[in-house]
């Protein structure tokens, strides 16, 4: 979704934010998929375990879903980052301008 959004409404931003939005587009559909997959496979298996009267735990699925989404957490807060950093540069230049304009602006109606 954050890549769409990156792209749809044409933010003006640099190439390290183009390339973390794409990066988040896919390891988020890489990340759906890989969920999936283990959901599946885990319903079958404690399926085929309840049937034969036998359950065990599964702790790998139980800890590397949450690490998936750690890291897909992880880059979400690096693109935002990098895109406010961009905001606030630009933001601090723009200042920057219209102070300089204003001192200009002044010194050349004190000068009349």
């Amino acid at each position: 979704m954050t890549r769409s959004l990156h792209f749809t409404i044409k933010i003006n931003s640099n190439h390290n934010i183009n390339n973390v939005a794409i990066f988040l587009g896919i390891f988020a559909r890489i990340v759906g998929f890989v969920i999936g997959v283990l959901a599946t496979l885990q319903y079958s298996r404690k399926r085929k375990e309840i049937q034969d009267g036998i359950v065990n735990p599964s702790n790998r699925c139980i800890f590397f879903i949450p690490s998936l989404y750690s890291i897909l957490i992880f880059i979400i807060f690096m693109y935002l980052s990098c895109y406010l950093y961009r905001l606030i540069t630009k933001w601090v230049i723009l200042k920057k301008t219209c102070l300089n304009e204003i001192k200009f602006c002044r010194n050349k109606s004190d000068k009349k």
